[in-house]
C-alpha cells in the first residue's frame, strides 16, 4: 500500500529469515495504539511514516509502554520488526537519539529532518501554517470533467514513474498537483481508512490509503494508476482493497473514523486536493477549518517520491 518514505522511515533489510520473513528497521512516530481485547491478541501500532500497522505481543509490556508514550509525545522511534507477510511483529523499539541516528544513517541531518518533520505535523504547531488555511471557508468546488473519456485521457497522462519506495500520499499529491497546474483540474482526495476491526479480522498491515478523485457528469471517479488501469468508481476502488467488498461509509470528520472503529470495517473521507496526509485531515478538522491552498512543506516533500 503506502511504502516507506526515505525521509520519515529509514527502511533497512537486515537479514533474510525462513518462510519469506525478514527483519527490518524503520523510524517513525506513532499515530495510535489499539489495545488488545484479550491476552491472545496483539496490540496494534499505527505508524505515521507509511500507514503501516505493527503488532505487539501481549507479553511485550515494555515495548507497548514505549509506543503509548510516543503516541502522546510525538517522539520518533527506531523500530525493529519481523515482516511475516501479512503482519509485521515488533521485536524491539527505542526512542531515537541524535548520535545513534547519525551513526546508523551516516547523515548528520537525518534526525533534525525527522524531528522537524514530526514537529511540522504536530497539532500544536499547525497554527504556524495558518496562512495555508482559510478559517470558516465558504467551500471548495471541484472541477466537473466533460466526460468519462476525458477522465480516461487525464488518467493515462499521469506520471507513474515514481520511485519504488514512494508513499501513496506522495503519489496522490503529485497527481493532484499535476492535474491542477497542467490541466487546471481541481480534484479531491479520498482517504480510505481501515479500522482496527478490519485489520484484526483480515490481518491487514495498513491503516489508510489515499488517491485523487475527479468528477464527471455521471459521478465520482478515483484516479489511482498505481493500483488500477483506468479510472474507477469509488465503490470499485474501495473493493479493490477490501477483501470482504463491504461498503465504506463516509466519515464526516477524522475523529468520526477514529472513534467508531467497531462500527464498520472501513471509512472514506473526501477532502480538497490540498490535503497531504491523514495528519492534514486531523489537524484541519480539529480546528474546524478547510485547507484551501497548497502547503509548501508538503509540495517539497511530495517531490521526494518523484524520479
Amino acid at each position: 500500500m503506502c511504502n516507506i518514505s526515505k525521509l520519515l522511515a529509514v527502511f533497512v533489510v537486515s537479514s533474510i529469515l525462513a518462510s519469506n520473513a525478514f527483519a527490518a528497521e524503520l523510524i517513525s512516530s506513532v499515530v495510535q495504539v489499539v489495545d488488545a481485547e484479550n491476552a491472545a491478541q496483539p496490540a496494534l501500532i499505527l505508524l505515521s511514516a507509511d500507514g503501516r500497522v505493527l503488532h505487539v505481543a501481549s507479553n511485550q509490556t515494555e515495548a507497548l509502554a514505549q509506543f503509548k508514550l510516543a503516541a502522546l509525545t510525538g517522539s520518533a522511534l527506531e523500530i525493529t520488526f519481523d515482516d511475516l507477510g501479512k503482519t509485521d511483529l515488533v521485536s524491539s523499539v527505542r526512542v531515537l537519539a541524535e548520535d545513534s541516528a547519525q551513526a546508523a544513517h551516516g547523515n548528520v541531518s537525518t534526525l533534525s529532518s525527522v524531528a522537524a518533520l514530526l514537529r511540522a505535523r504536530s497539532l500544536q504547531d499547525f497554527a504556524g501554517s495558518a496562512d495555508s488555511v482559510t478559517p470558516d471557508a465558504p467551500g471548495y468546488t471541484p472541477t466537473v470533467l466533460p466526460s468519462y473519456d476525458y477522465a480516461v485521457s487525464v488518467f493515462n497522462s499521469l506520471n507513474t514513474r515514481m520511485k519504488k519506495k514512494s508513499e501513496c500520499f506522495m503519489r496522490a499529491h503529485l497527481w493532484a498537483y499535476d492535474m491542477s497546474t497542467r490541466l487546471g483540474i481541481k480534484s479531491e482526495k479520498t482517504f480510505l481508512f481501515f479500522t482496527s476491526k478490519y485489520i484484526r479480522e483480515y490481518s491487514y498491515k495498513w491503516w489508510f490509503h489515499v488517491a485523487p478523485m475527479v468528477y464527471v457528469p455521471e459521478g465520482q471517479l478515483m484516479m489511482d494508476p498505481e493500483f488500477a488501469d483506468m479510472p474507477l468508481t469509488l465503490k470499485n476502488w474501495t473493493d479493490s482493497f477490501m477483501e470482504n467488498k463491504v461498503d465504506c461509509p463516509v466519515a464526516p470528520t477524522y475523529g468520526a473514523y477514529r472513534t467508531n472503529q467497531e462500527a464498520s470495517d472501513c471509512y472514506v473521507r473526501q477532502v480538497p486536493m490540498y490535503y497531504y496526509q491523514p495528519s492534514s485531515v486531523e489537524q484541519a478538522d480539529a480546528k474546524g477549518e478547510t485547507l484551501l491552498n497548497w502547503v509548501e512543506w508538503d509540495l517539497k516533500n511530495m517531490k521526494k517520491g518523484d524520479k
